[in-house]
């Protein structure tokens, strides 16, 4: 009886050493516990799969006594099929090492094939305690190059990025915070401001808005950095690296006027100013006036300027008493400095309220005037209706910028036609915007 019992518990030693052997062995493992010296440690990492952006992840060490002293870890970057090392061209960097743990910070993995990250922790006699994997997406098939319309800091904390196109994020939140920062547009280490954990990005339809749990303070030369990773298109490519200045001044980007189309007998205009910090400016710093047709003076028409968060510019049409339309452009200065309005999608947009003849409504297709601009060789003399141009034999063709004003008009049902003095008709190769 006693050597069958000696057997048995031979036996049970042997099956545990065997276990033991098991798991040493095997591929590496999220978690798992080994006895060091007197003390049980174990060890994980969260998350254990990340983007192709990169990121942080969280190596937690529970057990007793543990000091910062006591452990050690190194990161390895392998192919994710485990064959070929890469811990040279993507390395990891541990940071924020503390008693329980530590911060690895993974890198964007540029390659379209996976990557491997082996974690592996030690204690202080380089025994090893657990080693752990974490797996990274290969980066996507496709980036494509997209840049904002605007970037604008509306407040001392929040920075709004337009776009003119709709945009995605390339993550969860978290995963895209190290891939965003403010910094100076000529050195991205001076006034440099990274997303912290208190700090949210919100990215819906064309906008994306950064709301930081700080004040910030902008300079001239802030600008927004945006790394490959942090956003996609609506067709799910991936947004090269951009930069851009951001706005931290009061600054007009859009003017809105209503109506847009008045009877003969004209009428009260009020045109409403759009932008960031609009409410920071006086009246005086607003100047505004207004050019009829194809004049250069400023009519005299007074316009009365309201300050606030949308300042508003009330200003009264007379009535028309040609058989023309007439239309009147409203130009707006802040501080003295020039607002433009046209954009990629509409080069000709602008603050034109027309004034119809009678007999005519509003839903009738009038033209008020032309200008003309010469996009090359134009020479003095010219005016917003005539151009003047010198017509080198090697040119071969000359390009002109025609603009028309009125109402309802189609640019798809506009052709323009060149006759000169002789009556000879030219070709003309027609672009609408």
């Amino acid at each position: 009886m006693r050597k069958k019992l000696v057997s048995l518990v031979l036996a049970g030693v042997l099956l545990f050493s065997q276990g033991g052997l098991a798991v040493r062995a095997a591929e590496p493992e999220e978690s798992g516990a080994v006895t060091n010296q007197d003390q049980s440690i174990t060890a994980s990492v969260n998350p254990t799969q990340i983007g192709e952006a990169g990121g942080d992840v969280t190596l937690t060490l529970n057990g007793q006594g543990l000091t910062a002293d006591a452990w050690n870890v190194d990161v390895k970057t392998y192919t994710q099929d485990g064959n070929m090392e890469m811990t040279g061209r993507y390395p990891a960097a541990v940071k924020e090492k503390r008693a329980d743990g530590a911060t690895i910070t993974i890198p964007i993995n540029k390659m379209k094939n996976g990557l491997e990250y082996r974690i592996l922790v030690t204690d202080s006699n380089g025994s090893e305690i657990q080693q752990l994997k974490v797996m990274q997406d290969g980066k996507a098939a496709s980036t494509v190059s997209l840049l904002p319309s605007t970037v604008a800091m509306t407040d001392d904390t929040t920075v709004v990025a337009t776009f003119e196109q709709d945009v995605t994020a390339g993550g969860e939140a978290e995963k895209i915070k190290p891939l965003i920062y403010l910094a100076s547009d000529g050195n991205d280490q001076a006034n440099r401001r990274n997303l912290e954990a208190a700090d949210t990005v919100t990215v819906e339809g064309k906008t994306v808005t950064i709301k930081l749990a700080q004040k910030y303070d902008a300079k001239a030369d802030t600008a927004l950095y945006v790394k490959e990773g942090a956003l996609k298109t609506a067709d799910g490519k991936l947004v090269k690296d951009f930069k851009w200045a951001v706005m931290s001044r009061p600054h007009v980007d859009d003017i809105q006027v209503t109506p847009g189309i008045l009877s003969a007998e004209g009428g009260q205009v009020v045109a409403t100013l759009k932008g960031v910090r609009l409410d920071t400016l006086s009246k005086d710093q607003i100047q505004a006036k207004l050019i009829r047709g194809a004049e250069t003076s400023p009519a005299e028409i007074p316009i009365e300027v309201t300050p606030g968060a949308e300042p508003t510019l009330t200003y009264t049409l007379p009535a028309n008493e040609t058989d023309n339309t007439i239309s009147y452009l409203l130009k707006v200065e802040v501080d003295k400095v020039p607002i433009y309005e046209p954009t990629v999608e509409n080069p000709a947009k602008a603050a034109v309220v027309s004034v119809l003849p009678k007999g005519k409504t509003a839903g009738d297709q009038t033209l008020s005037h032309m200008s003309i601009s010469v996009l090359s060789g134009s020479e003095e003399g010219a005016t917003s209706t005539h151009a003047v141009v010198t017509v080198r034999k090697s040119l071969g063709q000359l390009k002109v910028h025609l603009k028309l004003s009125g109402t309802n008009l189609d640019d798809t049902k506009t052709k323009i036609r060149a006759v000169d003095e002789n009556g000879i008709v030219w070709p003309v190769i027609h672009v609408p915007e």
